[in-house]
């Protein structure tokens, strides 16, 4: 029973059962007779089908096999389901620090390639200095625990290192110029976090945009970050947040994003221009 209730089915569990009952479904086979051929019960079969289980990789290779699957697509996904059982920063967190949607969404970030992000208010949390990202935690409401503060900032500057290495995230960031001049942290907090947007700036994979006060651009309901993976069979993701949750959507709800995303690049200033903004606002700050 306290293995069932720990067991939490994130978007890439459930793609792996998703890509389970297409097998199943390509082979003609109804649950009761794939039970029979793998020599387990309908139940189990349903059990991995809804994600109410975790997948074992040997359980996806018997069952493309037992489907008729060819070798190559078997390999491909009993490799992914070998990466759901790798321990990952997030594992640890208490719920207090993590809800579903924002576990969900640090699995899809963990294995995503490109995102794209717009935000209205906060310093996208990647690149957040940890005094600003304190900042930014202690002014929530209701308050977070100082232990539960403290696993978010160290779980950004974990999340961070996807930036270097050769296994690099990519970003495009858009940002409301309200962004640049927030209030959280003292003068020299804020200060650095805008030294430090201009630093990762400097990065070949690192794409920073920021559109101007008083210029008009197309609304979106929420900030929101979209997922781009190197994968073919894994699809676009928009990850929405509001200020309980976060929403993971897929399918045909990520077009409009992308849409929306394309609009709001096209009026913001270009990459060199909103660096010389970013500088410029961090020198106008003064310091006690």
């Amino acid at each position: 029973m306290v293995a069932e209730l720990e067991h939490k089915a994130g978007l890439r569990l459930r793609a792996v059962a998703r890509q389970l009952v297409g097998w199943r479904d390509r082979a003609g086979l109804t649950g009761t007779q794939l039970a029979a051929k793998l020599g387990i019960s309908a139940a189990t079969v349903s059990r991995n089908e809804t994600a109410s289980t975790p997948i074992k990789p040997v359980t996806v290779l018997a069952w493309g096999m037992a489907c008729g699957i060819d070798g190559d697509e078997r390999d491909k996904w009993f490799s992914i389901a070998q990466r759901l059982g790798e321990p990952q920063w997030w594992h640890g967190a208490e719920m207090e620090t993590l809800n579903q949607g924002a576990q969900d969404f640090a699995e899809l970030e963990s294995e995503a390639s490109l995102l794209c992000i717009f935000r209205t208010e906060i310093v996208p949390s990647l690149l957040q200095t940890k005094d600003y990202r304190l900042a930014v935690i202690k002014s929530l409401h209701p308050p977070v625990s100082e232990e539960a503060a403290q696993q978010r900032v160290d779980a950004t500057a974990t999340r961070s290192q996807r930036l270097y290495g050769e296994r690099r995230l990519d970003l495009k960031i858009v940002l409301l110029e309200a962004v640049l001049h927030g209030p959280w942290g003292s003068p020299a907090v804020r200060r650095e976090q805008l030294q430090r947007l201009v630093q990762f700036a400097q990065l070949p994979n690192v794409e920073i945009r920021v559109i101007r006060q008083g210029v008009p651009y197309s609304p979106a309901d929420s900030p929101f970050t979209l997922l781009s993976f190197e994968e073919d069979h894994f699809d676009d993701v928009v990850s929405v947040d509001n200020l309980q949750y976060v929403f993971n959507l897929e399918n045909d709800a990520v077009r409009p994003y992308k849409i929306a995303f394309a609009g709001l690049q096209s009026v913001a200033l270009s990459p060199a221009e909103s660096v010389d903004l970013i500088s410029a606002i961090a020198d106008d700050i003064e310091l006690p």
